[in-house]
């Protein structure tokens, strides 16, 4: 199996935007991106997590399963790694547009024991609102593909389909296997030399290297943000790639708003973006309310042959009607709240 690490097949780049990284700063690397991100030092491991939320789809259906990690985040209990956002530069007739990203699919634990766990759409959208972040376009997921340091090819798991792919230890499966092909990579890029074989973190604290994470892409189809959720509730999936760039989900709504399986991760985009290297807000971006210097082709590399995105899917952003994340744990003994309790989104 391959990982692309640099390069795409010329084949797709004739058919995407020009893509380029930014050789000025990062312009993500504003902790302000970040600020309503709970801040937690990871007390829960990943494995207490997964050994703590429930199994089986019907739970998942209920949302108790998405509850609880929703709660997980709102006590910090993500890695480190998700709170530094990477820059996905996007060059369309002379404008770039840059968008800021987690440089891997939402996990929950801390940066030494941590798994990748998929939501529904409702729990989903909720911390995107709740943290200033957002789902990503088809056209964003592509985007992110094309700049990824380390191309991870998608792999299906096929000794089962149907329902048994929504539990937890079918999903917790899939995400060691990618922990696996990660830890196995050799460090090819000479600009972070001391950075750790498993490329879902960055260097360690004081390493002279790039403290920016490596973006990792590739490995799992993405919830999107597009207008045929207008008038349908549907989950909105797309994405996945093969080894050599062959796209394995079409953009489809084939599933209930809260499915949830192992093929699926959420990654989230920050609600600033940049024009240029001014900030102007994602979706004033999509939907066509920003009209400054670079506006269409802005919004034609974000939404694609979308166009724009409909207000009324943006507006959700615009307006958190959830308030902020609040951590509703259970006091440990030494008075630090890691514990989340189960309460309804």
């Amino acid at each position: 199996m391959k990982v692309f690490l640099w390069t795409l097949p010329v084949f797709l780049l004739m058919t995407q935007p020009a893509l380029a990284q930014s050789t000025q700063s990062n312009p993500c690397s504003d902790s302000q991106l970040t600020s309503a991100i709970p801040e937690g030092n990871g007390q829960r491991t990943g494995s207490a997590i997964t050994s703590s939320i429930p199994e089986t789809p019907e739970a998942n259906s209920s949302n108790s399963r998405d509850t609880q990690l929703v709660q997980e985040v709102a006590c910090g209990n993500i890695p480190n790694s998700l709170r530094t956002l990477v820059p996905v530069n996007i060059n369309r007739d002379g404008t770039q547009v840059t968008i800021c990203v987690m440089p891997d699919y939402l996990s929950f634990g801390n940066d030494s024991d941590n798994f990748r766990m998929p939501l529904g759409l409702t729990a989903a959208q909720q911390l995107a609102t709740q943290m200033n972040m957002m789902l990503p376009t088809p056209a964003m997921v592509d985007a992110i593909y094309q700049n990824a340091d380390v191309k991870l090819p998608f792999t299906p798991q096929t000794e089962t389909y149907g329902a048994g792919m929504e539990y937890t230890s079918y999903i917790n499966r899939h995400d060691r296997s990618i922990d696996t092909e990660l830890a196995g990579l050799t460090n090819t890029d000479p600009q972070n030399s001391s950075a750790p074989g498993n490329l879902h973190y960055p260097p360690a604290p004081g390493s002279t290297a790039n403290q920016t994470p490596r973006l990792v892409a590739g490995h799992k189809k993405d919830v999107v943000l597009t207008n045929r959720s207008a008038g349908n509730p549907n989950l909105p999936i797309y994405g996945g790639y093969f080894d050599g760039g062959r796209r394995v989900q079409p953009l489809s709504l084939i599933h209930g708003t809260n499915y949830a399986d192992y093929s699926q991760g959420i990654r989230f985009v920050s609600q600033t973006a940049f024009v240029n290297g001014q900030s102007v807000p994602l979706p004033d971006i999509l939907d066509g309310t920003f009209q400054g210097h670079g506006a269409d082709n802005s919004r034609s590399a974000l939404a694609g042959g979308e166009n724009r995105i409909s207000r009324s899917l943006t507006e959700r952003y615009r307006n958190n009607t959830h308030g902020p994340l609040e951590c509703n744990s259970q006091t440990s003994p030494n008075g630090n709240s890691s514990t989340p309790s189960n309460t309804a989104l």
